[in-house]
């Protein structure tokens, strides 16, 4: 294995897990956190793994100033929330441009269709050359990060689809990113890539049918095995059909989510609620503190709101996805404008996109 440059941009629970482990691997790890003051440096950074990997490491470097973390790095792992990518995008730009920014891989982790958003502000940029931009169907982990210093790693997923809006570059992105750790397949496009994010799928539909259980408890409850019960689990899986049919009627193949669950992680039970409520993977993890959470923030209008506007194009009827969506909407008290929907038709359009 290449002992490689790494930047992961994003000290939350994917930022924290991706620089443990890339670290524990051997790699030379630069983690931003945004929560830094910009003058705030820390060199060989302690970090504790519990869960199913065990070890401890030093990042190499913890920084709140991002020319800092992305100075002669290979590769920049993006994790940050979809709801923060404009304004992250810009000040990713902006230090970009202060390096040899054409030999850097820019990698969304998930993408959240937020490849779009980063083309437009590229070309805007004068930065047209730019085309290193690998997009992810998902994070490599399912982890929560306990504390600054402590990560408990719940699982890791055995692959993971890649794709980009510069096609031209998969191939040699995907073959990069497996000398890190050999899990990156090759997608079809965008739209498979992000059709294979399952977080939309799950979150929402717990979330807001234990709307009432988070406000009470704050989230103290066993998110996944009390929150999950036989009719959430069966709203779950209505939500997944649509989900297939839509990416059918695209071209793209794809798997259920119960098939998802044994392909990435090895576990499988007689049926969704059974897989979902007795996953190892899905187990110890407290639900979120009120609905002001990623699970209706980020899933609403970068997952299920994309998939309603897909399924409006296609003539595909999506009733569980749009119900979750106005519950949702409702009960949070948020407006989502639907913007990522215009930017994927303007870029269907753009770009004459047949599937």
């Amino acid at each position: 294995m290449d002992k490689m440059k790494i930047a992961v941009l994003g000290g939350g629970n994917s930022g924290y897990a991706l620089s443990a482990y890339l670290t524990h691997l051997g790699h030379c790890v630069k983690l931003y956190k945004r929560s830094f003051k910009r003058d705030k440096t820390e060199y060989e950074y302690e970090m504790n793994a519990s869960g199913i990997f065990d070890f401890s490491c030093s990042i190499h470097m913890v920084t709140g100033n991002l020319d800092y973390a992305l100075k002669g790095v290979q590769i920049a792992f993006l994790c940050i929330p979809a709801y923060c990518q404009e304004m992250f995008f810009d000040d990713l730009l902006n230090s970009l441009k202060k390096i040899d920014y054409e030999n850097v891989y820019t990698v969304l982790m998930p993408d959240n269709y937020g490849c779009i958003l980063l083309e437009d502000m590229i070309m805007k940029r004068g930065m047209g050359g730019y085309n290193r931009v690998l997009s992810l169907g998902s994070s490599l982990f399912a982890s929560r990060a306990i504390d600054d210093r402590n990560v408990d790693f719940k699982g890791i997923k055995s692959e993971i689809l890649v794709s980009s809006i510069y096609p031209e570059v998969v191939n040699d992105g995907v073959s990069i990113m497996n000398r890190i750790i050999d899990v990156f397949v090759k997608g079809r496009n965008i739209f498979e890539v992000n059709l294979s994010n399952m977080n939309p799928v799950v979150h929402t539909a717990v979330t807001v049918m234990n709307a009432a259980r988070l406000e009470n408890t704050k989230g103290e409850f066993d998110f996944y095995r009390e929150g999950i019960t036989p009719s959430v689990a069966r709203v779950i899986e209505k939500v997944d059909m649509e989900r297939m049919e839509i990416a059918k009627a695209l071209g793209i193949e794809t798997e259920t989510l119960m098939d998802y669950i044994e392909h990435v992680y090895g576990f499988r039970k007689s049926g969704l609620y059974e897989t979902l409520s007795e996953s190892f993977v899905h187990t110890r993890a407290n639900g979120p503190a009120s609905l002001e959470s990623r699970y209706v923030t980020e899933d609403i209008p970068y997952g299920l709101m994309p998939m309603a506007a897909m399924g409006r194009y296609l003539k595909i009827k999506t009733e569980a996805i749009d119900s979750l969506i106005v519950l949702g909407t409702i009960a949070s008290g948020k407006v989502f404008d639907g913007e990522i929907c215009s930017r994927i038709n303007n870029y269907i359009v753009r770009n004459q996109f047949t599937f």
